[in-house]
């Protein structure tokens, strides 16, 4: 909710001969989209306007125009005033932006940290307007512990033999998958050989786990996103040194190319041959192979699945977008 407060407020064709009039360059902007606001004037000469953001963020300066980067979704409202330092005129826009989620078709997206447990599993990401859900709310697909426990609360990481699994398919042919985490630098943080965010492999689990993953490797010194062949062997891997602080990561596969952007680094690798046909549960969250002894170490803000990959364009798109729902 954003409001404004001002004195002698004059919108439209209020007393005084002075009114200001809101325009958008669109008023169904999709989430990370940028919108140009003008505000137009009559019977005043502004020296300066305020924008207020469906954020609630303000924006002062002599300019009548103003670039907004869509941060929010759904119903929202832009509000401007004008001031020539005597009078103030004001008047507001609504507008309806359309979800990350919906924008990319993003089919399944999940919060990573601290989230409420539903029935026992893990809940779809919420896009925190209103009562708009990310995602399908489906139960069958939601990561859940296993062994199952009574807790109330869960996290793709925790210092534990537990992890989360989906009943969700890994057998597409072709993928996007991403994740906002962070490496805080904590140095008993990704000391396993392999940690595994999204992988998995061996009976304990789920037999066969997943045809991609998504894990550190070397000791946790690299950052990388592969896929495995018809033997279940690496059919094309991507590594990258992993970096402290927020990572971001968008990984596709279009049936050839497995390709990575890994905090603004694309890496790409080839294959084109069949893959894994033993797959069976598609998420399989802080394991590490069939030992499940160790954890995925790092704090989770979210992780997303689209059951078919983005374009180069679409994934680079994606990552901006990311960027600006995860700005710090």
């Amino acid at each position: 909710m954003i409001g404004v407060g001002c004195g002698s407020p004059r919108g439209g064709n209020g007393g005084g001969g002075g009114s200001l009039a809101v325009s958008l360059s669109d008023s169904t902007p999709d989430y990370g989209d940028t919108i140009t606001i003008t505000a137009t004037p009559t019977g005043i000469t502004p020296t300066s306007y305020t924008y207020i953001l469906p954020d609630g963020t303000r924006v002062t300066q002599v300019g009548n125009t103003y670039a907004y980067v869509v941060n929010e979704s759904g119903s929202q409202k832009v509000i401007v005033t004008a001031t020539d330092d005597v009078d103030t005129v004001t008047d507001s826009v609504d507008l309806t932006i359309v979800t990350i989620y919906a924008k990319h078709g993003i089919d399944h997206a999940w919060s990573g940290e601290d989230v409420t447990l539903v029935g026992g599993v893990v809940d779809e990401i919420n896009d925190l307007v209103g009562s708009i859900d990310a995602t399908a709310p489906s139960a069958a697909t939601r990561p859940f512990f296993a062994p199952n426990t009574t807790d109330a609360f869960g996290q793709f990481r925790t210092e534990s033999t537990r992890r989360l699994e989906t009943t969700l398919s890994t057998l597409q042919s072709t993928i996007t998958i991403y994740g906002i985490f962070i490496n805080d630098g904590n140095p008993s943080r990704g000391a396993s050989t392999v940690s595994l965010l999204i992988n998995g492999d061996g009976t304990p689990l789920s037999g066969a786990g997943s045809r991609f993953g998504v894990l550190t490797r070397n000791g946790g010194a690299d950052f990388s996103w592969n896929l495995r062949d018809s033997g279940g062997g690496l059919g094309a891997n991507t590594d990258i040194a992993l970096e402290t602080g927020k990572n971001v990561f968008v990984g596709t596969y279009d049936g050839t190319t497995l390709r990575l952007n890994y905090n603004g680094t694309i890496l790409t690798d080839t294959y084109s041959g069949a893959l894994y046909a033993q797959a069976s549960n598609f998420v399989l969250v802080n394991s590490i192979f069939s030992s499940y002894t160790t954890f995925w170490p790092f704090p989770t803000l979210e992780v997303g699945v689209k059951l078919t990959n983005l374009s180069t364009t679409e994934a680079d798109q994606l990552y901006s977008d990311l960027l600006v729902k995860y700005p710090n």
